[in-house]
């Protein structure tokens, strides 16, 4: 096995990197097959969709402080840009305070 050296004391093998690919592919294919141009916002239920969670792991998504939703009547929305803006960026659960006291 080849091993990459990567930031932070993480090493990964070349069957790690591959199966990251493939699952940001899966990803990437599941924004696209959601909507069309025209579509600007997603709701919980397209965010279920995209990523393959749990409804309570994407409402507790969705009342995360960080994360970049506006409430319009009882509905949640992200703007498109934002949601794929957020997940661009690495989050660990040990380094964000507040789900500290959630868990």
């Amino acid at each position: 096995m080849t091993a990459i050296k990567v930031n932070n004391n993480y090493s990964l093998t070349l069957e790690e990197i591959k199966a990251l690919n493939k699952e940001i592919s899966n990803f990437q294919n599941s924004i696209e097959s959601l909507g069309n141009e025209a579509t600007l916002f997603f709701d919980t239920a397209d965010v279920r969709k995209i990523t393959g969670w749990s409804k309570k792991t994407v409402e507790d998504l969705f009342n995360h402080p960080a994360f970049p939703c506006t409430d319009i009547g009882k509905r949640k929305l992200i703007l498109k840009t934002a949601f794929v803006k957020f997940f661009m960026e690495r989050r660990c659960r040990d380094n964000e305070d507040y789900w500290k006291y959630i868990a």
